[in-house]
């Protein structure tokens, strides 16, 4: 009766036109706005489980401050939250020690090998508490945090090797061992993890022991408790079931209703149990699914701005988040014009964004008329056009947001016709000029030199088809050697230097010299300046791990989203956000224990002399003319490894005199 009248009161606020609410679940939910490459923009965003995940463009209504955009892509991305995993092993009398003769240790500890091998990632978390009753721990019940909780997996392994499961390597006495109370065991755990983010407590025992549980069903009423402590707490239960072919249902049925849904294994004794295990991890270790919307900004604003992102069949459940930019007009630098051969005006100069975010060019102005032959390549102008007035003209540039800067720029003479003219004629009198004929002795005389020249030519020639096949073959064998490394003895000016305490073999201890603004870091070659690994090595290096960039006498480090993370002096960079690099500084990429990489950093001395010069002209303003470019005397790359992957290496020699032994 009550729900009719709730339907017939909807049909009729519905015929008024009034809308009626129903609750509803946000369809997407952003989570991250990354500016890095503004005036590109991403949005990190999740969809409601039960959303179907559309991956078209037009699947989806984007707006900044409330204008429209074009999503340029929808991109899936695979990830997960980290875990915290306690492992509880019941070393008491009802567990595995109690079957020892019936399992091999070894396939035992396999379960948890491949947990850390094949599942444990970074920013994990994994520990071991053991509960013990007998003569090695003097006949009194003991917990033993085994190993606390950490995100090393060398400690985990090694963890593991010590776990004396069954209690056979100590060589304790079956007849000692007591039962272990279940509830004991597993009440200091659920404590000890509530609070922990994505929490599972793994417990190990053939059955749950609860002497002191009240009611009939001891063992059921203990599993339902202790389930219910678990989920008050957010931790899920999982369950191996030692000896689980030998016990009968009665046994069986409260470590099932411990466990809960699909977290319940039966270890069977002398069977490969991998397969069941390997599910179960699986389904703790599910990768989930989000998205990133890329879009190009055309606003200037310097306030925060809105991001409002929805499905494009229901604009109403748009979800939205903030960030800020302060863009600024780009500037010229090192303006140069000349004459071109075509009667114009060539400009070349440096463009030079002081708020480090690099962006198109949509106009180019002299003299108010506008330039329509222009090109930029790695922050440099290039502009051709004519002008009317004579010596100055007045240069505008805009960007794609609207913001502009103007300078003047000083124009040269055209060139003098009359000294074009007599250029070209100069050479054709030269040719009428008459000669008188030489006496036959001096003509001979005259060509004894060139004869000389054609015999010593002739023998070197000779002399070096006999040398070049080793040097060919010295040239390619240093070529083999360093893929993304290069001898340093190419004379480039050095800039900065890494030292390898930690990478692959053949590097660690060798030092680096750094000759470009920009070296990239990682395990592909094909991506990578320095191949820290090979890359069908085992290793936490991402193919492209990270950048270090050189710009305006200072360095920056950015970690390009690596899937293991970047750390200076410990601590962990954001993805894509430069962050400053000083003399000195200890570089961390990857983890330390998964084949990772130790750098230390250091500035060349010419660097460092040029930034000291920097800081005193800005405490003394008149010691250097405002507005100056500051040239930096970079010292030669010499005796070490440099970064420059195009660059065939030159064959190692002691001394600088290595092509002498071409002669």
């Amino acid at each position: 009766m009550r729900r009719s009248h709730f339907i017939f009161i909807c049909a009729l606020l519905l015929l008024l036109g009034v809308p009626v609410a129903f609750a509803q679940n946000d369809a997407v939910t952003i989570t991250a706005v990354h500016s890095t490459n503004f005036p590109t923009v991403t949005v990190d965003f999740i969809l409601d489980t039960a959303v179907p995940a559309p991956q078209s463009p037009a699947s989806y209504s984007l707006t900044e401050d409330g204008q429209p955009v074009d999503i340029q892509s929808i991109e899936p991305v695979e990830h997960r939250q980290p875990i915290s995993l306690l492992i509880v092993v019941d070393q008491g009398r009802y567990s595995v020690s109690r079957y020892r003769q019936n399992y091999d240790l070894v396939e035992l500890k396999q379960l948890f090998y491949t947990l850390g091998e094949d599942f444990f990632q970074e920013g994990d978390q994994i520990g071991i508490l053991t509960g013990r009753w007998d003569e090695g721990t003097n006949g009194r019940f003991q917990i033993q945090p085994h190993l606390e909780l950490t995100n090393d997996f060398m400690a985990y392994t090694q963890a593991i090797d010590t776990l004396d499961i069954d209690l056979t390597a100590n060589d304790i006495s079956l007849d000692s061992v007591q039962a272990i109370e279940t509830p004991l065991l597993l009440e200091p755990a659920i404590e000890q993890m509530n609070g922990e983010p994505n929490g599972v407590i793994l417990y190990l025992s053939a059955l749950i022991h609860a002497p002191n549980e009240p009611g009939p069903t001891r063992a059921l009423n203990a599993a339902e408790r202790l389930a219910a402590d678990a989920q008050a707490a957010n931790l899920q239960l999982v369950v191996f079931q030692a000896a689980a072919n030998t016990i009968d249902d009665d046994i069986r049925a409260p470590m099932n209703n411990l466990a809960g849904e699909n977290l319940y294994i039966e270890l069977k004794t002398s069977v490969d149990n991998l397969r069941e295990v390997t599910t179960v991890y699986q389904t703790l270790w599910q990768d989930e699914t989000s998205y990133t919307a890329t879009y190009r900004s055309r606003s200037a604003s310097s306030q925060p701005r809105t991001v409002s992102l929805a499905l494009a069949t229901a604009p109403d459940q748009a979800d939205e988040e903030t960030y800020t930019v302060t863009p600024q007009p780009p500037v010229l630098l090192d303006e140069e014009v000349t004459w071109a051969e075509d009667g114009r005006y060539q400009l070349t100069a440096t463009l030079n964004w002081p708020d480090l975010l690099p962006r198109e060019l949509s106009a180019v102005q002299i003299n108010s008329q506008t330039v329509t032959d222009f090109t930029v390549s790695e922050s440099q102008l290039t502009a051709t056009f004519t002008a009317s007035t004579d010596h100055f003209a007045q240069m505008a540039i805009t960007d794609e947001l609207g913001l502009n800067s103007s300078s003047e720029l000083t124009l040269p003479d055209p060139p003098s016709i009359s000294a074009t003219a007599v250029a070209t004629t100069e050479p054709e009198e030269s040719t009428t000029t008459q000669t008188a004929p030489a006496a036959p002795g001096t003509q001979l005389l005259r060509w004894l030199p060139w004869l000389g020249l054609l015999i010593a030519l002739g023998y070197i020639g000779i002399f070096q088809r006999q040398k070049l096949p080793q040097v060919g073959r010295q040239v390619r064998h240093t070529a083999r050697r360093l893929t993304t490394i290069v001898a340093g003895n190419a004379r480039q000016p050095v800039i900065a230097h890494l030292h390898i305490a930690a990478a692959r073999e053949d590097l660690i201890n060798e030092t680096i010299d750094l000759i470009t603004d920009i070296t990239t870091l990682g395990r592909d070659p094909q991506l990578s300046d320095i191949q820290l690994y090979a890359e069908d090595e085992r290793s936490s290096i991402s193919g492209q791990h990270c950048t270090i960039q050189f710009d305006q006498g200072c360095f920056h480090i950015t970690d390009n989203g690596s899937a293991n993370g970047t750390a200076v002096n410990g601590n962990l960079l954001p993805a894509d956000d430069p962050y400053p690099l000083n003399d000195g500084d200890e570089i961390q990429l990857g983890h330390k224990a998964r084949r990772g990489a130790t750098l230390r950093f250091t500035v060349a001395e010419a660097v460092k002399r040029q930034q000291r010069a920097t800081i005193a002209d800005a405490n003394f303003p008149g010691s250097a003319q405002a507005g100056t470019p500051t040239q930096i005397d970079l010292e030669p790359a010499q005796n070490n490894l440099t970064a420059a992957p195009d660059r065939l290496p030159v064959p190692e020699d002691d001394d600088d005199t290595w092509w002498k032994k071409l002669e």
